[in-house]
């Protein structure tokens, strides 16, 4: 259940398939999304709009998660001290508590489900959205033909997983539309 507020978040992921599946899962569980391909971009991203939590994958060739984290963090935008940024990994080498003592607010192994990072946003941010048990990822998996496993894969969970509870965000975004930045 969304109560009405809007919620912002920046998701940072050099897979263009990957930004796209998970931008698509936020969405339709009514959380607005800007996707970013580069994370050289994300300063830039961060000075124009306010977000209310960051997603960012940690292996990335140019700029790896750790030293966006830390670029984000001493960067002096307001909010950005305290933003939430939740790392996503496909590496079972490190553990959970590693991103933790690392500055990051959460973490995620790939593959994750919709009701595994949807509870993540509802526990950091105190806020009362549902994962959608169906979501229909049919438009951006169309052009692949073999990636059902993979999207049975993130979807995932009992849907008795996906009923979520908890407060609601109070954030607010600066003017202007939130743009696509890849």
């Amino acid at each position: 259940l969304f109560e009405g507020q809007d919620v912002y978040c920046l998701l940072v992921d050099d897979d263009p398939l990957q930004l796209a599946l998970t931008e698509e899962l936020l969405k339709q569980s009514h959380v607005q999304v800007v996707g970013c391909t580069n994370p050289h971009n994300v300063l830039e991203l961060l000075r124009n709009t306010v977000f209310n939590a960051i997603i960012t994958d940690i292996q990335m060739p140019t700029l790896d998660g750790y030293h966006l984290l830390e670029q984000i963090r001493t960067s002096g935008i307001p909010g950005t001290d305290k933003i939430p940024v939740i790392a996503l990994s496909a590496s079972i080498a490190k553990e959970h508590e590693h991103y933790l003592e690392a500055g990051f607010t959460g973490f995620l192994n790939k593959p994750f489900t919709a009701a595994q990072l949807i509870s993540l946003m509802n526990e950091l941010l105190t806020l009362h959205l549902e994962a959608k048990s169906e979501l229909n990822f049919s438009s951006l998996t169309a052009f692949a033909g073999g990636l059902s496993l993979y999207t049975e894969n993130l979807l995932g969970g009992n849907p008795q997983e996906h009923r979520l509870t908890s407060g609601c965000v109070r954030g607010k975004r600066s003017g202007g539309s939130l743009p696509d930045i890849s």
